[in-house]
């Protein structure tokens, strides 16, 4: 319910939202079939650790807004660079978070 919330705010900015996942198998399958400029990843989904679909963005030469309540020197060293949105975050910092992933992004392509 929670990311269903989060993609109508990201809707709302003008932006479309390619898919959301409620697992790390969903995630990783999204990963591989939609396209995307920039993923919103929550550290821990339901539970478990991002580190495998972190790999995938990373491998597709995305990036990735990181959401999570953990100090940014906790991330895994392969994630440390992409933008971190604190929780509980405001929606306008979630919009300036994913501005900055597209903006890593295209610097990555060229």
């Amino acid at each position: 319910m929670l990311a269903l919330c989060v993609a109508d705010v990201v809707e709302s900015a003008g932006c479309i939202v390619a898919g959301v996942a409620g697992t790390v198998v969903e995630a990783l399958a999204k990963v591989a079939s939609c396209p995307f400029d920039v993923a919103l990843l929550d550290l821990h989904l339901h539970g478990r650790t991002v580190e495998l679909i972190a790999a995938a963005i990373k491998a597709s030469g995305k990036v990735a807004v990181v959401s999570t309540g953990a100090d940014a020197l906790s991330l895994p060293a392969e994630i440390r660079l992409w933008p971190v949105l604190h929780k509980p975050y405001k929606n306008d910092e979630l919009i300036d978070a994913l501005a900055r992933a597209a903006s890593m992004s295209n610097m990555e392509r060229q």
